[in-house]
């Protein structure tokens, strides 16, 4: 595939008069920057106006996709909407300062070639945000509009007079609303100490703030944008910070040929985003659960952690397979891990064991691709996905609470090809870390749910007995004793006490029966009832439990 680029440098002036309108396409990230950044970008550019000689301000590159057949096509960012729509926000705050400048609105909005129409000159397609509507709303703000803002900013700041005003923007909830009126907030500053300079620092932004879009065109726009992903990818690759999933959407977004096909990927994206922020993880890990299980059932079980190299390399599943065969791959992955999720809260033998998994194991690339494992190959049948459950739950304390690739990949080949892996080859004795007679919530849980036959609702951590002790530090008046209280460190000094939000819970009377039955200490706490307890009882306590998770992990606790 041949490159046609051009590259030249121009001022922001220049290099939105060349253009009616930037697109933003639908795979870029929603406007993310926050009034901090823009503090940062402000003070630098301050600092260069203010510089006696040579004071030009270069803002790096981007990339933009450009359809020479195509006279309709507007060219495309590829990379460096942040900046370009950081700077739309800041022209806008200027426009309402300086609107006897008639250039600066041109910086904002490009007519028709009659002037009876035109567009914004940033328009983006980004739809898991609202940006494009927000673009709009604050395009239509008027000066009146700053002006009540800004008011209501310094009223609301009073009490904040030791926080930053950037941070206290960040707080809003709206970056781009937060952005222009930070923006604002210090060009009316500037404004009302020397207004004659203001217009010059507006002249500078237009003709002294130098960019290089660099362009990539080919006849078509989809073949222009490929061709500049090649490059936005080659320069990622050099350093920029941009997550695995970013590269991947924008490569599978060049798979989708027709605009349906493009429609349908960007619905099938945002599923799994949302997915995913149900879920708390990044898109990256559904990646990585997709590229474990691959592996596993190709019989590949060599080490390896690079994603990129594994869709995007010389002969990656991206080069193989379309882009719908991927993406309906990574939406059964996030189902699946969607459906454990739910299991997950309630009392049920099933809910403890994942309540445990997923206390014990953070690295959900690991644990999640087993857990995935199993449901595509046995579903969610209760009568084996609680033992199999179980048994991850004993491997997790045995190797030290975590899984290793390696093993990994040969625990998913197990159960790819025979459907089964109770045991998943537990060897050794429970890690010495894990298993000290100390307060460890991750044990005192498992525990718990071993004595209780079922999950925990939303608890509280709480202390059974709580003593103090009397230390002795030297001073110039020789010994003094201090005061320090600390807990014993005893696993049977852990109890776990229902919230409020337990509480509510249907079936919460139940539970407190189940409690009770295993763990009276734990229900005397839960019930607010005023006992004391003596150290002993909760040395025996601890015993009791530890007898529980030695049955449980066939070893002797140490």
């Amino acid at each position: 595939m041949a490159l046609h680029l051009n590259a030249e440098q121009k001022n922001l002036r220049r290099l939105w008069s060349e253009y009616d309108s930037f697109v933003i396409p639908p795979y870029q990230r929603p406007y993310s920057w926050s009034a901090s950044e823009c503090k940062q970008l402000y003070d630098d550019l301050i600092d260069a106006f203010n510089r006696p000689n040579d004071n030009d301000y270069f803002v790096g590159t981007i990339i933009l996709a450009v359809a020479d057949d195509q006279r309709d096509e507007y060219p495309r960012v590829v990379d460096g909407q942040q900046r370009l729509t950081t700077f739309w926000l800041m022209f806008k705050a200027l426009s309402v300062l300086l609107p006897e400048i008639p250039s600066i609105i041109d910086m904002l909005y490009s007519h028709e070639w009659d002037g009876k129409g035109g567009r914004l000159r940033i328009n983006s397609l980004v739809n898991d945000a609202n940006d494009m509507e927000m673009m709009k709303k604050i395009y239509g703000w008027g000066a009146e509009d700053y002006e009540s803002m800004y008011v209501e900013l310094m009223d609301n700041f009073k009490a904040y007079s030791r926080m930053d005003i950037g941070d206290f923007l960040n707080a809003t909830g709206c970056t781009m609303e937060a952005a222009t009126l930070y923006f604002y907030y210090r060009l009316r500053e500037f404004k009302q100490e020397d207004g004659m300079h203001l217009a010059l620092f507006a002249k500078y932004l237009m003709t002294s703030v130098l960019i290089i879009p660099i362009e990539m065109h080919a006849p078509g726009i989809r073949d222009a944008e490929n061709k500049a992903l090649v490059i936005f990818e080659t320069i990622n690759n050099r350093g920029m910070a941009l997550s695995d999933s970013d590269i991947l959407k924008a490569r599978l977004y060049s798979k989708a040929v027709t605009t349906t096909d493009k429609d349908t990927f960007v619905k099938q994206w945002d599923t799994v985003s949302d997915n995913c922020k149900f879920l708390g993880i990044e898109i990256d890990t559904l990646f990585t659960i997709y590229m474990f299980i691959e592996k596993a059932r190709r019989g590949d079980l060599h080490y390896t952690t690079d994603i990129r190299e594994f869709f995007d390399g010389r002969n990656g599943e991206i080069s193989h397979y379309t882009y719908d065969k991927i993406m309906n791959s990574l939406l059964e992955i996030a189902d699946i891990l969607h459906r454990y999720k739910e299991m997950e809260y309630g009392t049920s033998r099933v809910a403890g064991w994942m309540q445990v998994i997923d206390l014990c194991n953070s690295d959900i690339n690991t644990h999640g691709s087993i857990l995935v494992a199993w449901a595509m190959k046995n579903g969610f049948d209760l009568n084996t996905l609680e033992p199999f459950l179980s048994c991850i739950v004993r491997e997790m304390f045995v190797t030290g609470q975590m899984f290793y690739e390696f093993n990994v990949l040969h625990i998913i080949a197990e159960i790819l090809s025979t459907g089964d892996s109770r045991e998943l080859h537990v060897t050794g004795s429970p890690s010495p870390y894990m298993m000290y007679a100390q307060a460890d919530t991750k044990l005192a849980h498992l525990a718990m749910v071993l004595e209780m036959g079922g999950g925990l609702l939303h608890y509280k951590l709480m202390n059974i007995v709580k003593r103090k002790r009397t230390s002795y530090i030297e001073t110039d008046g020789g010994m003094k004793g201090v005061r320090k209280s600390y807990f014993d460190e005893s696993i049977g000094n852990v109890a776990f006490v229902p919230t409020k939000q337990a509480r509510q819970d249907i079936g919460f009377d139940d539970y407190m029966r189940k409690m009770e039955e295993a763990d009276p200490e734990c229900a005397t706490l839960a019930n607010n009832i005023d006992t004391t307890y003596r150290m002993v009882d909760v040395r025996r306590r601890a015993e009791r439990k530890r007898k529980i998770l030695e049955d449980f992990l066939g070893a002797e606790t140490v």
